[in-house]
């Protein structure tokens, strides 16, 4: 795979820079092209779904939302400026709640540290709700790599809580 990866993207050969730039050119007017695009992608991310640090799903969430993988990426807007959902997490867990009336309680739940953010807010697209698809109550525990430790039916704080003490190693209360 990386040897492959590395072709792509830094082509030592005539025939290998000939395909590079085939591939490029039919994406721009093919959107079957753009599979032949090698991303640079040298692995795929780890799954943590079998985790003792993850909350087992009871949302109906499909295959980029589900506990124990990577959190979908996606435009946002934090505090009226522009940046990608992934630029949330690295220092600290990440709460992502359905709706500003929702960060209260969440905020009061989280006696781990951690940063609440309603998708209503940040989410002007509607990109990251729909990759997530949590329904209207719903809330997301995400880890500081990036891996959704959990996605909950809601951000009621006793199950907000719990999950969040789980994602650190803790005993729930």
């Amino acid at each position: 795979m990386t040897s492959r990866t590395m072709e792509f993207l830094v082509p030592q050969t005539p025939e290998q820079r000939e395909r590079r730039i085939a591939a490029l050119e039919r994406a721009l007017h093919d959107p079957d092209g753009r599979t032949e695009i090698d991303s640079g992608r040298l692995a795929e991310p780890h799954r943590y779904l079998d985790s003792p640090l993850t909350t087992p799903s009871v949302l109906p969430t499909g295959p980029g939302a589900a506990p124990g993988v990577l959190c979908p990426d996606a435009a946002c807007v934090v505090d009226g400026e522009p940046t990608r959902l992934r630029r949330l997490f690295g220092t600290g867990m990440v709460v992502l709640v359905a709706a500003a009336r929702h960060v209260p309680a969440a905020a009061s739940a989280a006696d781990v540290p951690c940063t609440v953010y309603a998708l209503d807010e940040i989410d002007g697209t509607g990109a990251i709700r729909a990759a997530l698809d949590g329904g209207p109550d719903g809330a997301f525990v995400v880890r500081p790599d990036g891996h959704i430790a959990a996605a909950l039916p809601s951000s009621a704080p006793p199950a907000l809580r719990d999950a969040l003490h789980r994602a650190c190693g803790r005993p729930t209360p």
